[in-house]
């Protein structure tokens, strides 16, 4: 079936997965850095440091917690 998209979860569940969550993250990081772009740089850096960097944190911290639980639920297996 050409055209036709084959998903892993089915629509209600995508939104509760680890991807989706993920995903929506990267999209609120290029979201803020598109708001810079025209920036000068000095004034980006100290933006991008107040707006984009705790974004980043927050998405590298969820990174970790979703290893761990991968991890955690391999090791019980």
């Amino acid at each position: 079936m050409k055209g036709t998209r084959q998903w892993a979860l089915p629509k209600a569940k995508r939104k509760d997965s680890r991807a989706y969550l993920a995903l929506t993250m990267i999209q609120a990081i290029y979201r803020k850095e598109k708001l810079l772009k025209d920036l000068p740089a000095q004034e980006r850096k100290t933006c991008r440091q107040l707006s984009v960097c705790p974004l980043v944190e927050a998405y590298f911290t969820q990174i970790k917690i979703t290893n761990v639980t991968i991890i955690r639920y391999v090791l019980q297996v």
